[in-house]
């Protein structure tokens, strides 16, 4: 019998510098209010994404806002060539994932960073992340 075994994608130093400098490049673009920024582990496709949670989602609209990200992405990009936009995902403040992480992890405005890994919070289980701001 052959047994099969996943390999855990591991978040690196470089994704966590990367996350940080790109939340902290948001804060400086007053079109928008980053809410909540972190890495998140999928580990149906053993892959991480970098949330960013922002209330202009409503009013700008996801496109104007995956530009701003954009935008913003391009100022660290020499830093960090290996970051793209499809590593992202914009969402609004609402979410419930954010408001999930609201309840259990939130930082203030400051750009944190810790880890929070396995665990289960009102039935949403969260096998890893790395979170820089969540309020």
């Amino acid at each position: 019998m052959v047994e099969e075994q996943v390999v855990k994608e591991i978040i690196t130093d470089k994704m966590i510098d990367a996350g940080k400098q790109l939340t902290e490049a948001l804060d400086d673009n007053p079109e928008i209010t980053v809410s909540a920024s972190l890495w998140l582990y999928f580990p149906e496709n053993n892959t991480w994404s970098l949330i960013i949670a922002s209330p202009q989602m409503h009013k700008l609209g996801p496109r104007r806002v995956y530009e701003i990200v954009l935008s913003a992405l391009l100022t660290i990009s020499a830093k960090f060539p290996f970051l793209s936009l499809s590593d992202i995902r914009v969402v609004s403040s609402d979410d419930p994932l954010i408001e999930l992480l609201r309840l259990v992890a939130p930082t203030g405005e400051e750009v944190a960073g810790f880890r929070f890994k396995r665990n289960t919070i009102k039935g949403y289980y969260i096998e890893d992340s790395y979170i820089y701001r969540v309020n």
